[in-house]
């Protein structure tokens, strides 16, 4: 077999795991947005997020969240500090690699928030946002040292 033909070969080869890879991740993209955000919903508020799903279309600029749900936390009722139906974003796609990222549309349906107070008259959504703060402030600034991301709404 000659060089030219193994090279050839060994391209076609990388093209066709490449295109594998890129599917792969394509198609499985709103499971695993949907896995991230339960997983850094609840690290970051210290109370269990879900979602029933998730939906991303990367070309038109547009990711929906269904069936958003955050527990309460430790010390409040078992039910949901707050829920939200749906949840859409559309952003400008041209905006992407810039600043400010465009956010045209944010669109909610169904919310529903539960307000409650423990023994010592703290709320639960006081509690959730010290979570939130408190996670804020651990968190490290980005290395780069690149102008922060801003965005329109």
């Amino acid at each position: 077999m000659n060089f030219k033909l193994a090279g050839l070969i060994a391209a076609l080869i990388v093209i066709v795991i490449s295109a594998v890879v890129i599917y792969t991740i394509f198609s499985s993209l709103d499971s695993i947005v949907k896995n991230a955000i339960e997983y850094h919903g609840t690290q970051i508020m210290d109370s269990r997020v879900t979602l029933e799903a998730v939906e991303f279309s990367l070309t038109e600029g547009r990711g929906t969240l269904r069936g958003v749900r955050v527990d309460n936390p430790d010390g409040f009722s078992s039910e949901p500090a707050f829920t939200l139906g749906e949840i859409t974003l559309d952003i400008d796609v041209n905006s992407l690699a810039s600043s400010p990222l465009v956010i045209e549309k944010v669109h909610v349906l169904s919310p529903s928030v539960r307000f409650e107070t423990d023994e010592s008259g703290r709320s639960n959504l006081d509690v959730l946002t010290e979570k939130i703060r408190s996670f804020s402030d651990t968190s490290e600034p980005a290395e780069d040292g690149g102008e922060e991301t801003r965005l329109r709404i």
